[in-house]
């Protein structure tokens, strides 16, 4: 009879694979400013693409309506800002 194992799984390697998959926690504060980074990181693009959109959106509408966008761009030099600072 075959031998049914967990996906990713090596034969002749001791251990429980739950204990690997399931430690989520996060243990020391650089992990943890890591983890922040990276969101930080991700919002920051996403603000900056979003405000970037905007613009070339509203620079063939309507030129009044570069208040929203200007404004996401101003925040997400912020962002870049503050993560620098952190």
């Amino acid at each position: 009879m075959r031998e049914i194992r967990p996906p990713g799984s090596v034969r002749g390697v001791p251990g429980n694979w739950h204990s690997y998959r399931d430690n989520k926690e996060l243990r020391d504060p650089e992990e943890a400013r890591r983890t922040i980074t990276k969101i930080i990181v991700i919002i920051t693009i996403a603000v900056s693409i979003e405000g970037l959109v905007y613009i070339f959106k509203a620079g063939t509408k309507d030129i009044t309506l570069l208040l929203y966008p200007a404004l996401l761009i101003v925040v997400s030099a912020i962002l870049i800002v503050a993560l620098g600072v952190y």
